[in-house]
């Protein structure tokens, strides 16, 4: 029984490291790009930093966001500044808002985020299973 089951464990390993070669983006291949509650990360990459904007700045690790909360006013532009602590990657998307940032590990990036309707809005890493190990947030705009 043993010997029947090393070609399959073979077939199952080379499936998975091919996975993981998939693109230097998603190391996971597709399976990283699932966002959290189904659905993909069709959200575009955020905006530029706008120059004189505001700066909020936000850490990732294994699994979480520093801050977890982020207060804005409506109709002025923040620019978010992910920085990357973990050791794999992370990103920071706010579905509702098309928004997303993007930070491989030990990297900084910036995006700019104007949202112009007050109201809370849920943001996440949505990596495959990073949001329901608990890297949820949410956006307070006053």
């Amino acid at each position: 029984m043993a010997v029947r089951l090393l070609p399959v464990l073979a077939v199952l390993t080379a499936v998975a490291l091919a996975g993981c070669a998939a693109g230097p983006r998603f190391p996971m291949g597709d399976m990283h790009r699932t966002m959290w509650g189904g659905g993909s990360t069709d959200v575009g990459p955020a905006p530029s930093p706008e120059p004189g904007a505001v700066e909020m700045a936000v850490t990732t690790t294994e699994f979480a966001f520093d801050p977890s909360e982020l207060v804005v006013s409506g109709g002025e532009a923040v620019n978010i500044v992910l920085t990357n602590e973990g050791t794999i990657e992370h990103d920071l998307t706010i579905p509702e808002l098309g928004f997303r940032l993007l930070a491989s590990p030990g990297e900084t990036v910036a995006g700019s985020l104007v949202a112009a309707e007050p109201g809370r809005y849920d943001f996440l890493c949505a990596l495959s299973g990073h949001a329901q190990a608990g890297m949820t947030g949410t956006l307070v705009v006053r």
